[in-house]
């Protein structure tokens, strides 16, 4: 037996087929013996019965949990308003699309003054795709994510709206 299946031979358990090989190495290897000490102590300890809690401590944990109150440190540490403001998801594309804009902004520049001479004209259309450079395609899908971002709240509060005035299922 290897070092490695006597590692092994430990991690699943110490099967009693794999005893013997496993005392033989642990004989002559110093590293191994030693892993076996710490595995039969471990072994011996877990053995024992734990001694039963006192009958103060069993009354103050019952009673939490009949309580039905949950300490605030189980549920979520504080953390500090910046932390929460850095992790809210407006936050993070707010900082994503002025990143945006800031690398690309004469192509988003680009992107607005053709659709706005579009809609003057009244096409209502922009340009063919081949108009458009990389950095153009960008500025527009920032854009149109910020737009989509900026409308989700107002869409959502007009769909909780329009679900209690007209429910699916019939009372």
């Amino acid at each position: 037996m290897s070092c490695d299946d006597f590692e092994r031979w430990l991690d699943q358990g110490g099967a009693p087929e794999g005893r013997v090989g496993a005392a033989a190495h642990a004989a002559a290897c110093p590293r191994c013996a030693r892993a076996w000490r710490i595995a039969e102590t471990l072994d011996a300890a877990l053995a024992e019965a734990p001694a039963p809690a006192s009958r103060a401590f069993t009354d103050r944990v019952m009673a939490r949990v009949g309580s039905g109150r949950i300490p605030a440190p189980l549920l979520m540490p504080a953390l500090p308003w910046w932390v929460r403001a850095a992790m809210e998801p407006a936050t993070v594309l707010a900082l994503v699309a002025a990143g945006a804009m800031v690398w690309g902004w004469d192509g988003l520049w680009a992107v607005a003054s053709a659709a706005r001479a579009e809609l003057a004209r009244g096409a209502g259309a922009l340009p063919p795709a081949a108009a458009f450079s990389a950095t153009g395609w960008l500025a527009l899908q920032v854009a149109a994510a910020s737009w989509l971002a900026a409308s989700a709240h107002a869409l959502f509060r007009a769909a909780g709206r329009l679900a209690t005035r007209f429910p699916l299922t019939r009372p």
